[in-house]
């Protein structure tokens, strides 16, 4: 059963694979007011959302949206389009995004604190996303004759396509 899950989970992540987030990275620990994110659409122009997910309401909020590029990246076969939202503000007034969602008021967690992140595009398609290590496994995978599509499968995050990222409170 897990050899299933597994070619289940890489064929998942082939479909989503061509779009993706090279920033941050999972786990990676972030300002909540300034989050670097970036990546690469398919296609130019693509309108590209961040979106935190509520754990208060269990829907997903848009945080932010920016526009790919019209300026075409080819590599690994593909051909790419840059994206970028520099100084990102997580925080979205009314919503539960960095606090403890079981509580009415959603107090931040002494210590530390997470959030989980999606990017997606206004067509739906879900951007893959990457551990720490995960974009320096693609290059060396296309570096070695792999396509993209195939090198981003297999060094996806497991968690893609969602991006968990943490805060010291």
């Amino acid at each position: 059963m897990k050899r299933n899950t597994s070619l289940f989970f890489i064929a998942s992540v082939a479909l989503l694979a061509s779009a993706c987030v090279v920033g941050p990275h999972n786990d990676d620990w972030v300002d909540p007011w300034a989050v670097d994110f970036s990546g690469y659409a398919e296609d130019a122009g693509d309108s590209v959302q961040i979106q935190a997910y509520d754990k208060h309401t269990n829907t997903w909020v848009t945080v932010r949206t920016v526009t790919a590029s019209s300026t075409a990246t080819n590599y690994g076969g593909e051909t790419l389009y840059r994206w970028t939202a520099s100084n990102t503000n997580t925080w979205v007034s009314g919503s539960c995004i960095w606090g403890d969602g079981a509580w009415a008021n959603c107090p931040i967690p002494a210590g530390s604190a997470y959030a989980t992140f999606r990017v997606r595009e206004s067509g739906g398609r879900i951007y893959t996303t990457f551990d720490d290590g995960g974009v320096n496994c693609v290059i060396d995978e296309v570096s070695a004759g792999e396509n993209w599509l195939a090198a981003g499968a297999a060094c996806a995050s497991p968690e893609s396509p969602v991006l968990t990222l943490r805060w010291l409170t």
